[in-house]
């Protein structure tokens, strides 16, 4: 394709001067030149017509302004003018948007996207297509990055205890409640298979985020590992990307599960940081911004009535389904969304309400992702998977309490025999107290 500038200006020339065809009655530059002639542009010479189509059209040309510029352009052509465009010139419009989008930058489509959702009689299926090319694009971009490096953590004893501990010892470490990121980091380090995997499953350990990241990449290469992962609720969602793929599908239940039960989890005074840069900050919150806009044209969704209707489409418990949508991973609503056979629109409404109404990271275009690359009957298998997993979970909890108690109870009996030879060589003033005390 030749230099943008030089592709735009003869556009232009042959537009607003020349009123010239090219060779090729499919060719890229007449599609374009068509869509602008049917549009039939007025020319006017106005100081107050900076800002219209037109005047944007020379600027790009004399400035260079690249793929995006023309990019910007052509989504703004089919806002402004499509309504008034023939169909058939319309869908040429669509149809170029999509051939210059894969040249733009992930942000760049998604403000597009979002700049769209403003607009009524902006076509959904170029929201949901630009919404793919998005995610494609951010899916390549996030590939070239490194994985966040480890932000220096600060040595306590209980990080030197680490370093310094033999394997057997580390491996009762990775078991303490007191594991801030820092331990875990350390424990990282040592490399030790079975501690790493006793850590992981340990609930009560907080990793940093390149800890998740590490972890997780770990995961998907080693058994042990991935399946004690599946026991936390709090795993970033694109480090649980890292390792779904290699779940059979009782892991993947079981890792939902461990979602359904974050609010249950004691909770640190001062959580770790997600360590966002400020471009994956500006991402987010594009995406926040996507959602609002969607919702503002549309009426957000009752998480229990949707909750109701998705389970009996699906076949499952109401509460199951609320627990679903609600839970810590957005992967519960894409399996439920997708056992229920909803639309993709419907889809992203959902996404979108519950990013609203519950603090997450959840990301449009990433719920999308995911929720196109699950199929109907994988999401079947694992929503059947996950009522074995609950009652399998309750089961060990129920056995975890009963020996929690049985413990307590036995370190009562020990200290209880531990003071019964104090009492013996007690002097005869305090023999007198021992019957009070028991009437009492």
């Amino acid at each position: 394709m030749p230099g943008i500038a030089a592709f735009f200006l003869t556009i232009a020339k042959a537009t607003f001067k020349q009123n010239v065809n090219f060779p090729g009655e499919n060719s890229s530059i007449n599609r374009i030149l068509s869509v602008v002639r049917k549009a039939d542009f007025a020319m006017e010479h106005s100081s107050q017509q900076d800002e219209t189509i037109e005047c944007r059209l020379e600027l790009l040309v004399r400035q260079g302004g690249g793929y995006e510029g023309a990019f910007d352009l052509l989504v703004d052509v089919l806002i402004e003018r499509g309504p008034q465009l023939p169909a058939p010139r319309r869908d040429d419009c669509m149809d170029l948007i999509i051939e210059v989008a894969p040249s733009c930058s992930a942000r760049t489509i998604g403000e597009a996207t979002r700049r769209m959702a403003l607009h009524e009689h902006a076509p959904r299926t170029l929201i949901l297509a630009l919404a793919q090319l998005a995610i494609a694009r951010e899916a390549r971009e996030s590939g070239e990055k490194a994985p966040p490096a480890a932000e220096a953590q600060p040595e306590d004893e209980l990080t030197r205890l680490i370093a310094e501990a033999p394997t057997d010892a580390l491996r009762d470490l990775a078991r303490r409640d007191d594991l801030h990121a820092g331990a875990c980091a350390k424990l990282l380090q040592r490399g030790d298979q079975e501690a790493i995997a006793t850590c992981a499953r340990n609930r009560k350990a907080r990793f940093d985020r390149s800890g998740f990241a590490e972890v997780a990449a770990m995961a998907a290469e080693d058994d042990d590992i991935r399946a004690a992962l599946c026991h936390r609720w709090d795993i970033p969602e694109d480090d649980v990307a890292r390792f779904w793929g290699a779940c059979v599908d009782q892991d993947k239940a079981r890792l939902l599960v461990s979602g359904f039960s974050a609010d249950e989890e004691p909770q640190l005074e001062q959580p770790p940081p997600l360590g966002l840069s400020e471009e994956e900050e500006a991402v987010l919150e594009t995406e926040r911004q996507l959602a609002e806009l969607i919702l503002e044209h549309t009426r957000p969704s009752s998480l229990p009535r949707a909750a109701r209707k998705l389970a009996d489409a699906a076949g499952i418990d109401d509460g199951l389904a609320f627990d679903l949508i609600c839970g810590s991973y957005e992967r519960g609503v894409v399996l439920l969304a997708r056992a229920a056979g909803m639309d993709e629109w419907a889809f992203l409404k959902l996404v979108c309400s519950r990013l609203k109404q519950i603090a997450s990271t959840t990301t449009p275009h990433r719920a999308l992702r995911n929720f196109r690359e699950c199929s109907r009957e994988e999401a079947r298998r694992i929503l059947t998977s996950i009522t074995d997993v609950k009652s399998l979970i309750a089961q060990e909890r129920a056995a975890a309490k009963a020996t929690a108690r049985a413990r307590a109870k036995e370190a009562r009996i020990r200290s209880l025999q531990g003071l019964e030879p104090q009492a013996e060589d007690a002097s005869p003033s305090v023999a007198p107290a021992q019957p009070v005390a028991a009437s009492a």
